[in-house]
């Protein structure tokens, strides 16, 4: 998974979203690349306190096994 700064920066009413709030955004539910996105989306729309905001990526995937070489 990656992100910008925009995701850790999110001001809320009292403090700003930061990296223990996203892990622990990331341990619930599916770990599925959309489900994750959609659940940090939703949580950031929660959290949010400011009318302002930074601009906010995430990309998630998940790596595919490379396929093992049959043997000459």
């Amino acid at each position: 998974m990656l992100y910008t700064d925009g995701v850790l920066d999110t001001v809320g009413a009292r403090d700003r979203y930061g990296e223990e709030r996203l892990l622990a955004t990331l341990r619930e539910g599916s770990n599925e690349p959309a489900a994750l996105v959609t659940r940090i989306a939703a949580d950031l729309q929660r959290f949010q306190a400011a009318e302002r905001r930074d601009d906010v990526a995430v990309l998630a995937m998940r790596l595919a096994e490379a396929p093992v070489p049959a043997p000459a």
